[in-house]
C-alpha cells in the first residue's frame, strides 16, 4: 500500500572510494540523497524539524552532520468526488467496461500542489498504464490496448464531453 503512508527514500549514497578498482580505505564521509514522501495531512517544515531531532537524537557523538534542503512542497490528497471528477470516471467505465478503481498514490507531485495552490483546482490525476508496467523502473512497460484506450479517453476529456 503505498500511497496511503508517508515514506523516507535513500536515492543516492556515496562514501569511501567508489572510483573503478578495488582500494583499501576506511570512507572519512559519506553523503545520502534522501527524498521525503509526505502526505496531506503533513506539514514538509515540520516534518524537516522534526527529522532534524531525530537525527541529532540518533546520530554517535564522534560524528558531525550536515544536511542541506532542496525544495519543499505541500502533499495533497484529490477530491475525487467532485462532478467533474464522477463524470470522467463515468467514461472511464463506458471505455474501458469496468468502473474505475481509486488507489491512494502519490501524495507528494510538486505540480499537483501548484494547481491546488496558484489555480484554485484540483488536477485530475488518470493512470493509464497497467498494474505491472514497473513505472519509472528497469523494462518499464505499457500495454497497447490500455494507450489506444487512453488516447480515446483522452479525446473525450479534450471535447465537450466533460464540463
Amino acid at each position: 500500500m503505498t500511497g496511503i503512508w508517508p515514506a523516507v527514500e535513500i536515492t543516492g549514497l556515496w562514501s569511501g572510494y567508489i572510483g573503478e578498482g578495488y582500494k583499501n580505505a576506511i570512507a572519512a564521509t559519506a553523503s545520502a540523497k534522501i527524498n521525503f514522501r509526505l502526505v496531506a495531512s503533513q506539514n514538509p517544515e515540520e516534518f524537516i524539524t522534526l527529522f532534524k531531532k531525530f537525527v541529532e537524537e540518533n546520530l554517535p557523538g564522534y560524528m558531525e552532520y550536515t544536511l542541506s534542503l532542496d525544495k519543499t512542497y505541500l502533499p495533497v490528497k484529490v477530491d475525487v468526488n467532485t462532478p467533474r471528477i464522477l463524470k470522467i470516471m463515468e467514461l472511464q467505465e463506458k471505455i474501458y467496461g469496468k468502473k474505475p478503481v481509486i488507489k491512494n498514490v502519490g501524495g507528494g507531485i510538486p505540480i499537483v500542489a501548484d494547481f491546488k495552490s496558484v489555480l484554485k483546482v484540483d488536477a485530475i490525476l488518470l493512470s493509464l498504464g497497467n498494474d505491472d508496467c514497473n513505472m519509472h523502473g528497469l523494462e518499464e512497460n505499457w500495454l497497447i490496448d490500455l494507450a489506444e484506450k487512453g488516447l480515446v479517453l483522452s479525446e473525450a476529456l479534450f471535447t465537450d464531453a466533460v464540463d
